[in-house]
């Protein structure tokens, strides 16, 4: 039953997925890596004013 099912995904459709996946993972983690750096270091503080983003 399980070879049925799994008999189309073939090496290189594997390894397609594999890629598509690593490169949307390193996108999301470079986008939210500049994000977290863009980010005044007080910004999480409560004391402080969230000056970053507060016009938007």
């Amino acid at each position: 039953m399980q070879t049925v099912m799994f008999e189309f995904i073939t090496w290189q459709s594997f390894l397609v997925g594999v890629l598509i996946f690593i490169v949307t993972f390193a996108i999301s983690l470079a986008i939210v890596s500049f994000i977290m750096v863009k980010i005044p270091p007080d910004y999480f503080r409560k004391d402080t004013p969230r000056e970053l983003w507060s016009d938007k």
